[in-house]
């Protein structure tokens, strides 16, 4: 165990590898709330679980991430990415995250492996890319991105797993999509966002975001959905202009993972001012 005395500057590389006993539980110092500042580069070799006394122990990496072994932060304070450069996350292994910050105008790239996010992963400044690797938010996770037309957001894939019945909205930590299901109860719901990207329906180009939800009960089911964006997910229609958003059309399509062939759904409300 390493017991890092009240300094908020531990060091410029913390690099664990097989040799340190395993696990390795890094504790915060409990007398005033300091942090880790600054880890200017960041490799787990060996377990590593970061816990607060009393709430204290934020972490700062300001340059790349790299996990070998198992990863795991505390609770109520997070890790914050502030670096002044593009960073990047290479994870082999396990990573979880209880919160994390996103705080880098150059932007973050999740370059391998996924992140589980059990808190929450706030986006304060920066773009932070997961190409086709996923930013899990399980059965209790929640992500921050400003609405309608946010500077710092993720591109790429997040999930949430929740339950969805009984009447009640279902938000699945704040990832753009809505359900209220009126039939099921407690009906266990995978969904996945993807954005950045595009599907077609012949010559229809959607906007950059598709939701892929997948229930465990997937018969009879009655819900209402709500399907939020953002402004820069509008695509480019024929001569370069923007998709209408007037002439916005809900669909959805059953023959995934090809997305071939989509029908359109009943519309009760739209709002393109609120996106």
């Amino acid at each position: 165990m390493l017991f890092p005395k009240k300094t908020t500057t531990i060091c410029r590389l913390l690099n664990l590898n097989s040799a340190i006993p395993k696990p390795l539980i890094l504790y915060t110092h409990n007398y005033a709330k300091q942090s880790l500042k600054p880890f200017k580069k960041l490799f787990v070799c060996a377990l590593l679980i970061i816990i607060g006394f009393n709430n204290y122990g934020q972490i700062y990496v300001s340059d790349n991430f790299n996990n070998a072994a198992s990863f795991i932060s505390g609770v109520s304070y997070p890790i914050s990415f502030y670096g002044t450069t593009a960073q990047e996350i290479n994870n082999s292994a396990t990573l979880t995250f209880h919160d994390a910050i996103i705080d880098n105008s150059t932007g973050v790239t999740l370059l391998s492996g996924n992140i589980n996010i059990d808190g929450t992963l706030t986006l304060t400044n920066g773009i932070f890319t997961t190409g086709s690797n996923i930013i899990d938010l399980g059965s209790s996770g929640s992500i921050v991105e400003t609405a309608i037309a946010p500077t710092s957001y993720v591109t790429g894939k997040v999930k949430a797993t929740r339950d969805i019945g009984n009447s009640t909205d279902q938000t699945f930590g704040g990832i753009g999509l809505e359900i209220n299901e009126t039939t099921a109860s407690a009906n266990s719901t995978v969904v996945t966002r993807t954005t950045g990207v595009s599907c077609t329906n012949g010559t229809n180009l959607g906007i950059k975001r598709y939701y892929d939800i997948t229930p465990i009960t997937n018969t009879e089911l009655n819900a209402t959905i709500k399907f939020y964006y953002f402004d820069h997910e509008l695509n480019v229609w024929n001569a370069g202009f923007p998709i209408n958003e007037d002439n916005m059309i809900f669909y959805k399509s059953i023959d995934s993972p090809d997305y071939l062939f989509w029908t359109g759904q009943l519309q009760t409300n739209k709002d393109i001012g609120n996106n």
